[in-house]
């Protein structure tokens, strides 16, 4: 069967009563029962297999399975319990032979799980079971994360479990609206070597450019997106991730199309700046670029690593000593000869009235009202039918509707701070 044949993606409805289910169920007995002549050992393993299969084909949360022998998993939110260490390890295995999935194997001394990619064989297995509306969508919408730092100086995140209230049910509301919206849109970009890549039905997720279904792959059949909240807080990131356009090189958002219409994309000028300054009702005219700085265009660093360098400012609680272990490579690149302090000075001068927030670790806050004005934003689009792919402090939006988006972005941002700001139209 071609992937053609079906829109093959996520979240396919899996519970006791349907025929996918039932099909699972007896995938996963005659899996157990070659591997296997002990009726105990058959059993739980059919068992591990059912729920690695049900929560691989549910998209559920993480790919990254824990490996650790001593580690019990009881389930959550995000995924469900794949059961003992031996039938997980030995699932995994079986479906890898099979060309189902692909393991990337996790490191204990580097506190890394091991990931799973899918690949789109799986899908294709099980689509003549159920309807074949199927789409990407998450169980979980809402991923509440935390950061811990091990003695490798690594840095682990996990989701954390939580209790749902008002807040929390008001958001999923609000993100599964936008999927809603995002779901039936043919959504189609062209690539750097100018061959045309779709979302749409037809789909081919076995192309050179997509070869695994994956939520940790640009596979153009994921247009649904997720919130992410960080250090344990709703009031902290909350931006959208997850639709595969999010993580596309700008060059490769060029001739984008919605439902065969090009597209625009509306985004605000200098967003995390334009927040700080807000925050004390000041705003910069139209013609202000945040991070054109002559002295650092003078030590050879270029706008692009001015504004990385910028951000990092911004998000970080304090100042390095160097730049030599910065995790972006531009970074890296354009500020290891120079002196830190030397280095961030002109930054600091350049925006001395705001040089208080820097190093505050304000910036997931930033990123958290971002979220809610671009959300607030989406929602009037939806009841205008005009669609929006959110890309995080920006929106592609077909080009004949740019203008309004526009204009909606910024009476949102006036609304929000009570001060202007500009919102550029680029067309793709």
């Amino acid at each position: 069967m071609s992937s053609n044949d079906h829109n093959i993606n996520f979240n396919i409805q899996i519970d006791n009563n349907t025929e996918i289910y039932r099909a699972i169920r007896k995938f996963s007995v005659e899996q157990a029962s070659k591997h296997s002549n002990r009726k105990d050992v058959k059993q739980n393993l059919a068992n591990a297999l059912e729920k690695m299969v049900g929560n691989l084909l549910r998209g559920n949360a993480s790919y990254h399975i824990a490996m650790n022998k001593n580690k019990t998993d009881k389930g959550t939110r995000y995924q469900c319990d794949i059961y003992k260490f031996r039938y997980r390890k030995q699932s995994l295995e079986i479906l890898e032979e099979l060309g189902f999935i692909t393991q990337e194997k996790g490191s204990w001394k580097r506190q890394k799980q091991t990931t799973v990619y899918v690949h789109s064989s799986l899908l294709e297995y099980f689509s003549d079971y159920g309807t074949a509306d199927y789409y990407f969508k998450r169980d979980e919408f809402i991923i509440l994360r935390e950061t811990t730092t091990t003695d490798w100086f690594k840095k682990i995140k996990r989701n954390l479990d939580y209790i749902d209230d008002d807040v929390t049910n008001s958001m999923r509301e609000e993100v599964e609206l936008i999927n809603q919206m995002l779901r039936p849109l043919n959504i189609e970009y062209r690539s750097s070597s100018s061959s045309s890549i779709s979302s749409s039905i037809n789909t081919n997720v076995d192309t050179p450019y997509f070869p695994l279904v994956s939520p940790l792959c640009k596979d153009t059949s994921n247009n649904q997106i997720h919130r992410i909240f960080s250090h344990g807080s709703f009031d902290l990131g909350g931006r959208m991730y997850g639709a595969y356009w999010i993580n596309l090189k700008k060059a490769m958002r060029q001739g984008m199309t919605i439902n065969s219409e090009p597209c625009s994309e509306v985004d605000f000028s200098s967003m995390h700046i334009a927040q700080l300054y807000a925050l004390d009702s000041c705003y910069h005219s139209d013609d202000y670029d945040a991070y054109d700085i002559p002295e650092l265009f003078a030590m050879g660093v270029s706008r692009d690593g001015i504004k990385k360098q910028t951000q990092r400012m911004i998000n970080k609680q304090e100042p390095a000593k160097s730049f030599s272990h910065c995790s972006d490579t531009t970074i890296r690149r354009e500020f290891k000869d120079l002196d830190y302090a030397t280095a961030i000075q002109p930054i600091l001068d350049k925006h001395s009235r705001i040089e208080k927030h820097f190093y505050s670790g304000i910036g997931l806050k930033l990123a958290n009202d971002e979220a809610r004005i671009m959300i607030d934003v989406i929602k009037q689009l939806i009841k205008l039918n005009i669609p929006a792919l959110p890309l995080h402090d920006a929106l592609i939006t077909q080009s004949k509707h740019a203008k309004k988006v526009q204009e909606l972005m910024q009476e949102r941002f006036f609304e929000f701070y009570g001060v202007p700001i500009t919102a550029g139209i680029k067309h793709l």
